[in-house]
């Protein structure tokens, strides 16, 4: 979006569509693949949304970790209309950026620094769970009480200043995702986007290191736990806990590398297709996760979705 609000002439001269050649080339149609994507969209935000109304009961908004999933979960419920819905309608009509060059422009802008702004909060989500186990009176010092807010705020005038300073992404069918460059064949060099690909680069490095000091952690403390029981139970109370997190992360660690690999080789269709599945995986998984991996959380989900009204009627059942 950079050059379209400061710069209209090298926006001209690099997004302009009178300036591209045999754009019908690059439509490539993909119906069953488009409503896949439409499917997880629907379902995925369909589970989300009833999340949002647990992550706000008091007993969460209380503790910073689930205050950063609420934050996560909102920015992953505005980006998969569009790298599910959105990207579902063009690989139904093999759209290109000519097609719709304005709402890819956008949208792409959007998808972006919602992204990197979704990482950005595992990140930290991350950093907070790994103190917990390694140092609370650091984790206190940095998230404790309205803290976290503050790790928030960074996140939200990150993305803001992103979508002002830096290369939207563009949809190709063909392709079989989202792009920097508008037009398929073109020179790369011109669209590349550095301030995307060192945050794709530094996301993997801090996962890594942020789960590399969580598992000495843990090491340690179960050699500790031989002599202290108390210790073992906090310990398994905090795992338990960092699961659907780290599962969360090795998502978007992968994510974040084969993005970064894809915009400097080249890879088959079929793997980029899998990448930007990928995308809309990162963003819409965690619905799921939640509620498999997190009993109260699951409880809470049903209790505000009314399942619960059925639950003693069919464990009276199940007994007879």
């Amino acid at each position: 979006m950079d050059a379209y609000i400061f710069d209209k002439p090298t926006f001209n001269k690099l997004y302009k569509c009178s300036n591209a050649q045999n754009l019908s080339d690059f439509r490539d149609p993909s119906p069953i693949l488009g409503y896949v994507f439409i499917s997880c969209f629907v379902i995925f935000e369909v589970l989300y949304l009833p999340l949002l109304f647990v992550l706000a009961l008091p007993f969460y908004r209380s503790k910073s970790c689930y205050q950063l999933m609420y934050a996560i979960t909102w920015i992953d419920i505005f980006t998969m209309p569009i790298n599910g819905g959105l990207t579902g309608y063009f690989f139904i009509k093999g759209s290109t950026y000519c097609d719709f060059p304005m709402t890819i422009l956008f949208a792409g802008a959007f998808g972006n620094v919602f992204w990197m702004g979704q990482s950005f909060l595992t990140v930290t989500l991350a950093l907070n769970r790994c103190l917990s186990m390694v140092s609370p009176y650091f984790g206190d010092i940095l998230f404790s009480g309205k803290r976290t807010f503050i790790w928030i705020g960074i996140d939200i005038c990150y993305m803001i200043t992103l979508f002002f300073t830096t290369k939207s992404i563009f949809f190709n069918a063909a392709g079989g995702a989202w792009f920097f460059t508008p037009f398929l064949g073109y020179d790369y060099d011109n669209y590349r986007n550095w301030i995307h690909f060192a945050h794709n680069t530094c996301i993997p490095i801090f996962l890594a290191l942020f789960y590399l000091i969580f598992a000495l952690s843990i090491l340690k403390k179960r050699l500790i736990s031989a002599q202290q029981p108390q210790v073992l139970h906090v310990m398994y109370s905090e795992a338990a806990l960092f699961l659907p997190v780290f599962i969360i992360s090795v998502v978007v660690f992968c994510g974040a590398l084969v993005y970064d690999y894809t915009q400097f080789f080249a890879i088959p269709t079929v793997m980029v297709k899998a990448a930007s599945f990928s995308w809309l995986f990162v963003h819409g998984f965690p619905s799921v996760l939640f509620l498999v991996t997190h009993k109260q959380i699951r409880g809470d989900y049903f209790q505000i979705m009314g399942i619960n009204f059925f639950m003693p009627r069919l464990r009276t059942i199940t007994q007879a």
